[in-house]
């Protein structure tokens, strides 16, 4: 059973995390002074989308290749860059 519920559950989760990250950056952005902020939301929403679809190809080149079991280390080690970058600045 728990097998069943978990996969929806997960994928609820990530759906929200990813929604609920776009309002917080584009606050920041529109609270900045002296930059265009209209070109800066849409340069974000742009980059935003476009890490989505380098993230798909990048998997679907993975699980061509590769076991589907990669992609957890690819996640991870991303995961694991992106925070130290956040972190040791």
């Amino acid at each position: 059973m728990f097998l069943f519920i978990f996969p929806p559950l997960g994928c609820l989760l990530w759906g929200f995390a990813g929604w609920a990250s776009i309002v917080p950056q584009q606050y920041k952005i529109l609270a900045l002074e002296n930059i265009d902020t209209t070109a800066a939301v849409a340069l974000n929403s742009s980059i935003n989308y476009l890490g989505g679809a380098v993230g798909t190809a990048l998997g679907g080149i993975l699980l061509t290749f590769f076991v589907p079991s990669i992609l957890v280390i690819v996640a991870m080690s991303v995961l694991l860059f992106s925070l130290f970058i956040v972190y040791t600045r």
